[in-house]
């Protein structure tokens, strides 16, 4: 099976299963759904799966034809469809099965997460699918927002748990909007800040070679981030420390 396939330069194809999982990005079977994104995928999504967004030539594509297998179980699957689903099982380490139910089921979790920020964002602090588990954690302010939350969930094909919170979405993304608009006096290291859905977290983006590159393994670190910058605006808030200059550890 051949697929002509439309990459970002320099972007490992790995990177492919990590958007899928980062920003719910989905290819049906049939072919005929686009590529979608949640609308507070952050720059941190892009990050784990391998694309550098504030690079020039992330900016650039090219086309290409590479040989994708078919699927034993699906042998006349799109393309498109099979191409992502040997990248999901090759990256998780997932059976075809598996695999193809996590393809599947992108297009569910997709419309989950942009129902909640759409009707409910004072409720919705982000969301963490975990794929092995086939759960989706949701970053909950309250327990009428649980309700609200979980109510939306049903028959969806996959389960659902709740991680209170105190910073919704739009709270988190406020000061980092104000935190690009007025940095902190005392961290001149700072490129930029952005939001990471996943972590339920505000991320410094540093220019500081001793600070670690973002991972998949990265998280909030109250220590890390106290010792980088004292800002009020940060107090309460989860904060990510990463470097800009490397996107993905190696």
């Amino acid at each position: 099976m051949i697929v002509r396939s439309h990459r970002m330069i320099g972007a490992a194809l790995g990177g492919v299963a990590a958007l899928i999982l980062c920003t719910s990005v989905t290819v049906d079977a049939t072919g005929s759904r686009d590529f979608n994104a949640s609308p507070y995928v952050t720059n941190e999504s892009a990050h784990l799966a391998g694309f550098d967004v504030d690079s020039d030539d992330a900016a650039e594509t090219q086309f290409e034809e590479i040989e994708v297998p078919t699927l034993a179980s699906m042998p006349d699957a799109d393309p498109q469809f099979a191409e992502q689903v040997h990248v999901i099982m090759r990256d998780l380490g997932l059976s075809e099965e598996d695999a193809i139910a996590h393809v599947d089921g992108t297009l569910e979790r997709l419309d989950y997460r942009e129902a909640a920020y759409e009707e409910i964002p004072d409720c919705v602090g982000g969301f963490d699918y975990d794929p092995y588990t086939s759960t989706m954690t949701v970053y909950s302010l309250n327990e009428q927002c649980d309700a609200e939350l979980m109510a939306r969930a049903d028959d969806m094909p996959f389960g659902v748990t709740m991680e209170r919170t105190e910073q919704s979405i739009d709270d988190l993304q406020a000061v980092a909007d104000d935190l690009n608009s007025h940095p902190p006096a005392d961290l001149p290291e700072l490129a930029f800040a952005s939001v990471d859905d996943e972590r339920n977290a505000v991320v410094l983006n540093l220019e500081d070679d001793s600070i670690p590159a973002f991972s998949e393994d990265t998280e909030p670190d109250p220590l890390l981030a106290a010792s980088v910058t004292s800002d009020s605006r940060l107090n309460n808030v989860k904060v990510v420390v990463v470097r800009t200059d490397e996107n993905v550890a190696e």
